[in-house]
């Protein structure tokens, strides 16, 4: 849909810079996303409360960084 809107041919083509940031990070970012998934998982099947704020720490920071490497922190 953002491609008929725009009518640009591939998403990002009217950010080449940012394009060319993003895609050297998305391996970074690909990665940390697997392992917020796999954190949210832990964290929905942790019924013991010390237990989940132990995941939450981690859970929240993956948030951030997959924020930051999206150049979206605000």
């Amino acid at each position: 849909m953002v491609l008929r809107v725009t009518g640009a041919t591939r998403i990002g083509e009217r950010f080449p810079a940012f394009s060319a940031r993003l895609a050297d990070r998305l391996p970074t970012i690909n990665e940390v996303n697997r392992e917020q998934v796999e954190l949210l998982r832990r964290f929905r099947n942790t019924e013991d409360e010390a237990a989940r704020e132990a995941i939450k720490i981690p859970l929240l920071l993956s948030i951030s960084c997959i924020a930051a490497g999206m150049g979206a922190t605000g």
